[in-house]
């Protein structure tokens, strides 16, 4: 019998923090729709937030996003507006520093949009050969 070795893909996925601020209720049941080596906790204030990959911030605004990217310009963003909301808010939270910006509603758009930009971040630290 010959010895063999298996060989596992890299766990970056294990080091993921999210941060959700949320005071609205907006992202309710989101971690349950993110891959389970990633770590998520909830914060009252976006001031008591630590050192994040992502950042996830329920009733958005582009005063908080703009808030959020001077505390942690390396995290990426999702901020998620009111469902009824016109494109003017959805464009201003944009131009203030979110990665994304989606309406509340089901809590597997939000985790969609972590994951792919988490991936991105994954692509862009890659150095090219």
């Amino acid at each position: 019998m010959t010895p063999y070795e298996i060989t596992f893909a890299a766990t970056d996925s294990a080091h993921v923090r999210v941060a959700i601020v949320d005071r609205v209720g907006q992202v309710d049941g989101l971690a349950a729709f993110l891959p389970r080596r990633w770590t998520t906790q909830h914060y009252d204030s976006l001031y008591g937030v630590p050192a994040c990959d992502l950042l996830v911030l329920g009733g958005a605004d582009a005063e908080l996003v703009t808030a959020a990217r001077l505390l942690h310009p390396e995290g990426s963003i999702i901020a998620v507006i009111d469902a009824d909301s016109p494109v003017e808010p959805l464009v201003e939270v944009l131009q203030a520093g979110a990665g994304a910006c989606v309406r509340a509603g089901p809590s597997a758009v939000p985790a969609g949009h972590l994951v792919a930009r988490q991936r991105r971040r994954q692509r862009a630290r890659r150095v090219p050969r």
